[in-house]
């Protein structure tokens, strides 16, 4: 009995190390993947970190870290909606990540601005709506700073 009771103990503690083991061995090719598109985006490869960061989420789809690159990438390229899309997604995960919300807005702000200045080149330079365009622009502008 007591050699069964050993034996128990051994398959327990065997097991729970191969368990533990596992699971570093994931966190060190999430980790591994990470770093290799963050270093495709400080290389400004962005098509590349584009696609790694899709990977990435698309296996670990509440890692916000990944949704805020992704988003950055989409900004940056004057993809808004896709851009908009990433930081919701992150708001999603983390209601109260700072980041997320801030990089949001300022993706609005650019989306707003983006709009009227493609306005005032399309509106006649004599409506009535130039003015509120170059007074709106104005004071996201002013906000922007």
């Amino acid at each position: 009995m007591k050699w069964l009771s050993i034996g128990i103990i051994c398959v327990l503690f065997i097991s729970g190390c191969s368990s533990k083991q596992a699971v570093p061995i994931i966190e060190d090719s999430l980790v591994k993947r990470v770093e290799k598109a963050n270093l495709a985006y400080d290389e400004v490869r962005f098509d590349r970190a584009e696609a790694l960061f899709l990977a990435i989420v698309h296996a670990n789809p509440n890692y916000i870290d990944a949704w805020l690159k992704l988003g950055s990438i989409y900004t940056k390229r004057m993809k808004f909606k896709s851009a908009i899309r990433c930081f919701e997604e992150a708001i999603k995960i983390e209601q109260e990540d700072g980041r997320a919300w801030y990089n949001l807005a300022l993706v609005r702000l650019a989306q707003a601005t983006d709009t009227l200045e493609s306005a005032t080149q399309i509106v006649p330079y004599d409506s009535k709506y130039q003015s509120h365009f170059m007074r709106l622009h104005k004071r996201l502008m002013i906000k922007k700073k």
